[in-house]
């Protein structure tokens, strides 16, 4: 497979969501060769020497998993919640603080420069996630601690709560509609993000007034 985009990044770039992202990328297309896109990623990956990873709120995401899985050199920031449990830095990924311009630079000359030591790297990674880290392997494991317990008793509990998680589900649907209404309110008139935050703020209402339709008939029969 011939890789020809020296460095690669695929994700959301919403200033609002993530102003620290996309200020990154920014300063970043001013030092090296990276191409940044929206959407798919998995041609991008598959064409991409190196593949930078940036989480929203230091998580463990998937970007990691995939890009591994199509055998780019993952580099991404180093944050716990997993990663290090998973994967060692320096084998299987090579890591940066997190918004530090500097090491990404650094990170990516070294290695473009290297391609035998970066190969090995994102061959190791890419062995390491078919080892035990595709969803089919995750999907077995909760299976695993599923039989470890009493699901019917699990299940009961579950219904004799169901008043109080419908009740906060639609507290949760109802701060993601005023959400998407303050959002949109920032939005150029007569824009495409205003119709698609309206268009979102939309639907998160319908679904908080249904959840709050059906307690209150739930709770009248109780009655």
């Amino acid at each position: 497979m011939v890789r020809d985009i020296p460095v690669c990044f695929v994700g959301t770039l919403n200033p609002t969501w993530n102003p620290e992202r996309v200020a990154l990328l920014a300063s970043l297309r001013e030092r090296i060769p990276i191409e940044v896109r929206t959407g798919s990623y998995v041609g991008t990956f598959n064409r991409s020497q190196i593949a930078l990873n940036q989480s929203c709120s230091n998580d463990l995401n998937f970007r990691t998993f995939q890009a591994m899985a199509c055998g780019a050199l993952l580099l991404t920031e180093r944050i716990g919640n997993g990663l290090t449990d998973l994967f060692q830095e320096g084998h299987h990924y090579v890591g940066y603080e997190r918004g530090n311009l500097e090491e990404i630079v650094a990170a990516v000359d070294y290695y473009r420069r290297r391609p035998a030591e970066r190969t090995a790297i994102a061959e190791a990674g890419y062995r390491r996630g078919r080892e035990a880290r595709t969803s089919r392997h995750r999907a077995e494991r909760l299976l695993q601690q599923l039989r470890r317990h009493d699901l019917s008793s699990m299940i009961a509990s579950r219904r004799a709560r169901m008043v109080d998680i419908q009740a906060s589900l639609g507290m949760v649907y109802e701060a993601a509609w005023k959400r998407c209404i303050r959002v949109a309110m920032r939005c150029p008139p007569g824009s495409a993000s205003l119709e698609r935050y309206r268009r979102i703020g939309r639907r998160y209402g319908a679904l908080a007034a249904k959840i709050r339709g059906d307690l209150s008939s739930l709770l009248e029969r109780a009655s």
